[in-house]
């Protein structure tokens, strides 16, 4: 009886550290919303504001998260911005020399660098953009698209 018991005990603790996992896996990083505005008149805007909203679980603020933030232009490979948890973010590609990277989104540490403060759009950074954000543990991107048009001259 008494083997029973323990045998009963293992598999409902085992059966539990299963559900617990699974819960931290589909409660990990999420992307609640992507803001990037749609249409942008060439000219007209001396800046505009991409914006990836996302949640963490607590143990992904903590400084040994691996939270990583990152914006693809266009399907590239190569990202044109990445700021890593506790670092100053860097610029690459065609957004170098296009941002300002002192803006900060929130005052949260875990969440402050995670926007695109584009100045002087122009059409050249008509496209997609992807917003891609990872932890130790998992990750998620969103697309959206932004057109920065301008009226033909006839």
């Amino acid at each position: 009886m008494l083997i029973r018991a323990n045998d009963q005990f293992f598999e409902n603790t085992r059966l539990q550290n299963q559900k617990d996992n699974f819960q931290k896996r589909v409660q990990s990083v999420s992307i609640t919303e992507l803001r990037v505005p749609p249409y942008i008149k060439n000219g007209t805007n001396s800046s505009t504001i991409l914006d990836c909203i996302y949640s963490l679980r607590p143990e992904e603020q903590s400084n040994n998260s691996g939270l990583v933030v990152k914006w693809f232009f266009n399907k590239s490979p190569k990202p044109v911005y990445q700021w890593i948890h506790n670092q100053k973010p860097q610029v690459l590609g065609i957004l170098k020399g296009r941002l300002w990277l002192e803006y900060k989104a929130t005052e949260n540490n875990a969440t402050a660098y995670r926007a695109l403060f584009i100045l002087n759009p122009t059409v050249e950074l008509s496209g997609d953009y992807t917003c891609r954000v990872s932890t130790n543990v998992d990750e998620d991107f969103s697309i959206k698209k932004m057109i920065v048009w301008e009226r033909e001259i006839r």
